[in-house]
């Protein structure tokens, strides 16, 4: 099968470049340049103007250079069109509004991006939590997080949100173009290759990327196609400008997301071999690309060093077992959901399923792929068996390693293949057949492919978050709090985060540290940050929810001045739950009840409840004996139900007061089949200050 190379449009010369694949370059040229600045360890904010600023000149001369068309204005609508609609899908809101993925990831890209924008990456101690969160993420993949720092830069401190939702757009933008330019090289006329473009940002894996925060590989989806479609340009029309400028797209690639890369090797090695077997001069393209690989590779300097941990670290998290970083998330990749699954229809998320619809459309899509595949074959012989290694990849990673999130990336790494071959196969069938009954059938297939999407939203992992003015009106609280501290106790994870972002400019005491917060190899590195020490007292108390006597509240918070002492969480191994609005839980005897108690000072306080309940586990007698170890020991309270008197001795800042009964249960089992030690229930509990003689 002969091989037949992209060639130029009419009118322009060998040389030229698709302006389809500008969108990214630019953006590859943007990241190589903040990469580039990041590894100094300088600050980003002493750049972005000029970085911005560059940036804007260089595109403004790119359009004086090339005058729009009508054809470029109408591709340009069609692509603000198609993101639109992924937005729209993403945030779950026809209309565009800001949002932001409620995937914690999406909150670490976005702490890492503030301390590239105010530390740089060698500062390691004595920074706000977030920044000193960020510092143990300071030797990976940053080329997101720089994107969200320059974008901070260009929207300001006061449009948070804005940024990720800003960045989200961008990178479908290019990713539309990159496709369509990726499918103008596979022999699709404009319209389809246009239709390439729409699909990948409407249809592919890129709605599931932002629910779930994948960032990095946002950007490599938009950069990749684009490295495709320039490699397979160099191979018809060899030279000096197309090596340069993949070698900036390849550069970009490994310091965005290598693993993707290395997971498009196999794939990339036939194309080569097919390039280097049809190519008009073999001499010439071997020159081309040996420019395009030193040039990346000096490019690519800076972050070689760590490169090679970092990978080796990824694969090493993926050798087995239910910890495998993203298990669990997609697992319709792993039953008969599979087919409808694979094209990202909804069925992939666990509490989806698969009804003959989804089937009937997955199976359609399927066909669609598969006929694309011969049809490109005929230009292409290269795309058979990467089309088959991509299958192998596929059922490697969802049959035998039983990897779920193994089997999305390697559908969302190989999209730049499997789309714009879902839409020659689309082609394929408007030109052999009468065209009327085909475009019904191929409108009502996306039409069904969209609603279904659409209908099996509300079973994501990570629903996008409804209410985030709330949290955007968090920083008003300064104009209250001055530079006094604050604790904050907020112990939903996602709020908890994104509040001490918003606030990270205070004198912030985060108690019970939540989420991201929580994992215990960033415990040492949060210690060494400022303002982090639960052990000191503040003035202000923000919590969530409604309070009386508040100073400030909102929709979701509320601001009060921090009383005395309070109960700040109960670790408790029978749980805790809510009686008629009251926090509740069963105190046992064999396993302790831990209270986490804030003192502004050391003292005698009296622990009182709304009730005290005689539990079931001993129904014999009503007596029970608290055993209580607090700051002055352990003792031994005879509990008087009708007049407890319970006193707690406590040092200033953080008690752990550990409690438990003294008598063993006599039932192990209650009725309704309940195997925990019901001994002594606490309703509503609060402490009182306590002064004794």
């Amino acid at each position: 099968m002969v091989f037949e190379p992209h060639l130029p449009a009419a009118g322009q010369t060998d040389s030229s470049i698709p302006p389809a694949l500008w969108p990214g370059v630019g953006l590859a040229g943007l990241l190589v340049v903040l990469n580039g600045l990041v590894w100094t360890g300088w600050p980003l904010h002493l750049f972005a103007v000029g970085i911005l600023g560059l940036f804007s000149l260089g595109c403004l001369g790119l359009c004086l250079r090339r005058k729009p068309t009508g054809r470029g204005v109408q591709a340009v609508g069609i692509a603000l069109v198609c993101v639109w609609l992924a937005l729209a899908d993403a945030s779950g809101r026809l209309l565009p509004s800001v949002f932001v993925s409620a995937h914690p990831d999406a909150w670490s890209y976005d702490a890492v991006a503030g301390y590239l924008d105010d530390f740089g990456r060698t500062r390691t101690d004595g920074m706000p939590l977030v920044d000193q969160f960020a510092t143990h993420l300071r030797e990976t993949r940053l080329s997101s997080s720089c994107l969200l720092a320059l974008g901070k830069a260009a929207l300001g401190p006061g449009h948070l949100f804005a940024t990720h939702t800003l960045f989200y757009a961008t990178l479908l933008f290019v990713t539309f173009f990159s496709m369509s330019a990726l499918g103008a090289c596979l022999g699709l006329p404009r319209r389809w290759a246009l239709a390439a473009g729409g699909v990948s940002v409407l249809f592919g894996w890129g709605t599931n990327a932002i629910v779930i925060g994948n960032y990095d590989n946002l950007c490599f989806i938009a950069l990749f196609p684009a490295a495709v479609a320039l490699l397979l340009n160099l191979a018809a029309n060899p030279g000096p400008r197309p090596a340069l400028l993949l070698a900036l797209i390849v550069a970009a690639l490994f310091y965005t997301y290598p693993e993707g890369a290395a997971l498009n090797g196999p794939v990339i090695l036939l194309l080569l071999a097919s390039l280097f077997r049809h190519a008009p001069s073999f001499k010439r393209l071997a020159g081309s690309l040996l420019l395009a690989t030193t040039t990346a590779a000096i490019l690519s300097l800076p972050y070689l060093p760590i490169f090679f941990r970092f990978l080796a670290n990824q694969i090493g998290t993926t050798s087995g077992g239910d910890a495998r970083p993203g298990s669990g998330s997609f697992p319709g990749l792993l039953d008969h959901r599979l087919v409808p699954a694979a094209f990202a229809l909804g069925s992939e998320y666990p509490r989806a399923g698969a009804g003959a619809l989804s089937h009937a459309i997955g199976w359609g899509l399927l066909g669609l792929l598969a006929l694309g595949v011969v049809h490109v074959y005929r230009r292409h012989a290269w795309i058979a068996p990467a089309g088959a290694t991509v299958l192998m990849l596929l059922l490697w990673q969802a049959g035998f390693a039983r990897y779920d999130y193994g089997a999305y990336k390697v559908l969302f790494c190989h999209a730049w293949l499997l789309l714009p071959v879902l839409v020659a196969g689309g082609y394929c069938l408007f030109t052999r057949w009468p065209r009327i009954p085909i475009v019904l059938l191929l409108g009502g297939l996306v039409a069904a492919a969209g609603l279904e999407k659409w209908r099996h939203r509300p079973a994501r992992v990570w629903p996008q978050t409804a209410d985030l003015a709330a949290l955007g009106e968090l920083p008003g609280i300064a104009a209250i709090t001055q530079d006094t501290p604050v604790f904050l106790d907020v112990h939903d994870g996602f709020n908890q985060m994104w509040a001490a972002t918003l606030l990270r400019s205070l004198p912030l005491l985060v108690i019970e540290r939540q989420s991201y917060l929580a994992m215990p190899h960033v415990q040492a590195v949060l210690d060494r940050g400022r303002y982090v020490a639960v052990n000191a007292s503040a003035p202000f108390l923000l919590q969530e929810g409604s309070r009386p006597a508040a100073l400030w509240q909102n929709a979701r918070f509320s601001l009060t001045r921090s009383p005395e002492v309070f109960v700040r969480n109960v670790e408790n191994p029978n749980g805790v739950e809510t009686v008629d609005g009251h926090p509740f839980f069963w105190i046992g005897h064999s396993r302790e009840s831990t209270l986490v108690i804030q003192a502004a000072h050391a003292g005698s306080f009296s622990l009182e409840a709304a009730a005290w309940w005689a539990g079931p586990s001993l129904p014999e007698h009503g007596r029970r004996t608290l055993v209580v170890q607090d700051s002055a020991g352990e003792r031994n309270i005879e509990l008087n139900f009708s007049s407890p008197h319970i006193v707690l001795h406590l040092a200033a800042g953080e008690n752990r007061v550990r409690l438990h009964i003294a008598e063993a249960p006599s039932v192990a089992v209650q009725a309704n089949g309940d195997q925990r030690e019901l001994l002594l229930g606490m309703l509503g509990y609060f402490l009182k200050p306590l002064s004794l003689p």
